[in-house]
This record gives C-alpha cells, structure tokens and sequence, in this order.
C-alpha cells in the first residue's frame, strides 16, 4: 500500500458526517420506525421467558436477537449513503430500492458478522469466578478484533452481492492493515453511544437519540467501504456509479 493510498479514517469521519446530516431526515425516521419498536418488542416480550428458559448465560443471544432491527436498518441506510456517494439520492434505484432487495443475504451476513464477537463473549460467561475478570478482557480484545476485521460486511453484501460466508471473508481482507485505523472511527460510536447510555430508554427523545447514533454508525460503514477499497484498489466514486447505473 503506498503512501498516497492508505485508508484515512478522518476523511471517512466527515465524508459520513455530510452524507448524514444532508439525509437525516430519511435516516432517523427510518431507524425510529424498525430498529427501536423492534428493540422494545424484544426487551418486553422475549427477554424474560429465554432467560427464565435458559438462563443469565442466554443474554448473547437475546442481543443478537435484539441486533436484527439495527442490522436491517443499516442495509437500507448504507445502500442510501452509498447512492448518495455515487452522487444519487437515496430513493434512486442504486440507493432504498437496491438495499430492499439485498435484505435477505445482506441480513444474514449482518447477523454473522455479529456472531464472533457475540459467541467470544457468551463463552467467558462459563469462566470461574477467579478467571472471570482475565475471560472478560480477552474475550472483549477478541470481540473487538473481529468486529474491526467485519466491520464493511454489510456494505460487501449489498454492492458486491456477496452471500456468507463470502462477504466475511472478503471484508477480513479488506479492513487488513487498516483494522488499528477503523479503530479509532470504532471509538467514536463508543463515546456516542456511553453519552447515550444515560438517556433512559422510555419515550420518544430517548429514542430519537439512539437512532441517530445507529443511522449515523451506518453511514460511517458505508463511507468506511469506500474508502478502504480507495486505498486498497483505486476505486473511485465513478466506478461506485456505474455500479448503480
């Protein structure tokens, strides 16, 4: 990789700022309508009948289960951000209407790009009590590794039409040599989403705040992936164009 072709995550960070905030409007109401009803339907009606079922240790699934709502929002705001970056709008045919038909195997991928890091997690449940704290901070190194390397799965899925486990495999490579890099744009939605954190769950703002935290983690994936594959391959917005032409 030469000097003038590394990835650039401060380039990314306002690429996905003015890409949001110039479509918020679509974004938010997006994530407000699928991601948050079904994170409530979740935590009311499936939280405590899996845990009474197969108790404490069966929280990984119930957040990866949680995770479905959030995953199909961010097919949809990446193939918009995407449309846009291609100088379209997000309704065109390259933008909703492309992600809406690249659900199913972008959902998939989605989901399993959330596996890794949700199984290293489960698995440290089952450390002792005198292991636990060691278990924790590998598994949480581990999970964060993962999610770093599979961090554009989701946009491989709906530009390249890869299925899983291909567009795993193919965003492992990608993000190789810029995962310390991706990790930087990673802190940035931690810090939004720990302000975040003290915002109770229980109307309408709170839920406001969430979905634009979660729209906004999409559009940053969505710049992510074109600019990993500038660095790494010369891609241009142009050939991002003639994709959705």
């Amino acid at each position: 990789m030469t000097a003038s072709a590394v990835f650039q995550p401060g380039r990314v960070l306002v690429t996905a700022w003015r890409v949001w905030l110039r479509n918020a409007y679509v974004f938010v109401p997006l994530a407000l309508l699928v991601d948050m009803p079904w994170r409530q339907y979740v935590s009311q009606q499936l939280t405590q009948p899996v845990l009474q079922a197969w108790g404490p240790r069966s929280y990984a699934l119930i957040e990866l289960v949680s995770a479905v709502g959030s995953v199909v929002v961010q097919v949809l705001v990446v193939s918009g951000s995407l449309a846009v970056l291609a100088g379209r709008s997000v309704g065109s045919g390259g933008g909703f209407p492309a992600g809406a038909a690249a659900l199913p195997r972008s959902v998939i991928v989605g989901l399993a790009a959330l596996c890794p890091a949700s199984g290293v997690a489960w698995l440290s449940q089952w450390a002792s009590a005198d292991l636990w704290v060691a278990a924790s901070i590998i598994s949480g190194l581990i999970g964060w590794w993962v999610t770093l390397a599979l961090w554009v799965a989701v946009p491989v899925a709906v530009v390249e039409g890869r299925r899983f486990p291909s567009a795993l495999t193919r965003s492992w490579l990608l993000t190789r040599g810029a995962r310390w890099r991706l990790l930087a744009l990673a802190i940035v939605l931690v810090l939004l989403r720990f302000g975040a954190s003290y915002v109770p769950m229980d109307d309408l703002w709170s839920w406001g705040v969430w979905a634009t935290i979660g729209s906004f983690g999409a559009v940053l994936v969505a710049s992510s992936y074109v600019e990993l594959r500038r660095a790494a391959e010369g891609y241009t917005t142009s050939e991002l164009d003639a994709i959705f032409g």
